[in-house]
């Protein structure tokens, strides 16, 4: 994700490597694992995807992110 604005950071800090959407309440970094599913399911419903599509939409996005390459 793109971070322009304070509110895309983890946390809010424009220092953070890392988007809102990476982290967990406490601004650590999610598993792989856990990203995968998370951004599955928001795909599944944003975009009406079955969860086979969804989850592969989900993994060649991943693989883009600084956060996630060669991780997933």
């Amino acid at each position: 994700m793109m971070m322009l604005d304070r509110a895309d950071f983890a946390l809010q800090s424009i220092n953070s490597r890392y988007c809102r959407y990476c982290v967990d309440k406490d601004g650590m970094l999610q598993t792989p694992q856990e990203r995968k599913e998370r951004l599955t399911k928001f795909l599944m419903e944003d975009e009406r995807l079955s969860e086979d599509v969804a989850e592969k939409k989900a993994v060649e996005q991943m693989r883009k992110m600084p956060a996630w390459k060669g991780k997933i």
